[in-house]
């Protein structure tokens, strides 16, 4: 019904820190919060959740992969990860590309994981097709655990053909949805989707395949039975 609160599930074992999320989120969501994986992932197969808060690490396994099994699991929800002050790198790029929308370093105030929790829940600012995940706001594209290389424009328009996956987009709609590029033109598309083609096809195992349709435009497919490669 209308008014009704969001639900947020949060996973922190540090139980001073839970109850400070929980004070400072309850009066904007619904909150429950859970302290190790097993109670996290049990919560949620129950019910379902419009925003998890997850703790990266835990005693009994890896906020990360749990971020995955909640993506993969089809959850349409926001997750939020939280870092220590001093992030690795490396652990940061790896919860963006498991479908982790955004990630919050320890000590952080209230009002800004209220705000960025509600910024999350606003908008849908991730896209996944095969093994790649886009993320709108960084505009970043990841794979296989790390960021591909992608210049602003390229990325505009692979997020308007992962929009419109195994659909043929005449090159007439792809313009029109690029209006913002003021000087996209339909010479200079095809530059741009042969550089994007080529970098998708570097990603082992991407599961894409981005082809010209003759006289219409293109279609970007998702494509199966292409083993990926293991990370050497």
């Amino acid at each position: 019904m209308t008014g009704t609160k969001k639900r947020v599930l949060i996973l922190e074992d540090d139980r001073v820190s839970a109850t400070y999320l929980q004070k400072e989120l309850e009066q904007t969501f619904d909150v429950k919060v859970t302290h190790t994986c097993a109670e996290c992932r049990r919560e949620f197969r129950r019910q379902s959740y419009d925003a998890f808060i997850l703790d990266v690490s835990l005693p009994d396994g890896d906020g990360i992969e749990l971020a995955r099994e909640i993506s993969e699991g089809g959850e349409q929800a926001a997750i939020l990860m939280l870092t220590a002050s001093r992030p690795d790198e490396s652990s940061a790029i790896r919860a963006l590309a498991v479908g982790a929308d955004d990630y919050l370093r320890k000590p952080f105030g209230g009002q800004e994981i209220v705000a960025k929790l509600r910024k999350l829940l606003n908008h849908s600012p991730i896209l996944r097709a095969g093994e790649i995940t886009l993320h709108q706001e960084r505009r970043e594209v990841f794979a296989n655990g790390h960021v591909l290389d992608f210049s602003r424009r390229e990325f505009d328009i692979l997020w308007v053909l992962v929009q419109n996956k195994g659909k043929i987009l005449s090159r007439v709609k792809l313009l029109e949805s690029l209006q913002h590029e003021s000087d996209m033109t339909d010479r200079s598309l095809d530059p741009h989707i042969s550089r994007i083609r080529a970098k998708l096809k570097k990603v082992s195992g991407a599961g894409l395949s981005l082809s010209g349709v003759y006289g219409v435009g293109y279609q970007l497919e998702e494509v199966s039975g292409v083993p990926a490669k293991k990370a050497s």
